[in-house]
């Protein structure tokens, strides 16, 4: 059941129908479809859709914001340990290069990339 849930013609339906950005639009269909069909919810019909509706929005807008939210920390852990892995190989690599000139156990010289010697 897992190889047909992840067919290249299902694997786009079987996330959306997964959404709950998805889930939430389609109750607000429903709900909406249900109350234009009851004759007696005439006088509040425009209020219940309006109500419905900003409902699904604003869920639907905070849906969105989580997940953006979400992928911005995880884009930023990933820079972050990049950062930390560039910085320490600048840092092994400096000291690799870096040579020391030792006279009677005390360092007289240090000769590197950045020395002037």
């Amino acid at each position: 059941m897992e190889s047909f849930l992840n067919a290249p013609l299902v694997e786009p339906f079987s996330r959306l129908l997964r959404s709950r950005r998805f889930t939430t639009a389609v109750i607000a269909v429903v709900v909406s479809a249900v109350v234009s069909l009851f004759p007696g919810l005439e006088e509040v019909r425009t209020e219940l859709f309006i109500a419905v509706n900003t409902g699904a929005l604003a869920l639907i807008t905070g849906y969105s914001w989580e997940d953006a939210s979400t992928a911005s920390r995880q884009d930023s852990d990933l820079a972050q340990s990049d950062l930390r892995e560039a910085v320490r190989d600048a840092v092994f690599v400096a000291i690799d290069n870096v040579e020391f000139v030792v006279e009677d156990e005390e360092i007289v010289q240090v000769e590197g990339p950045t020395s002037s010697a």
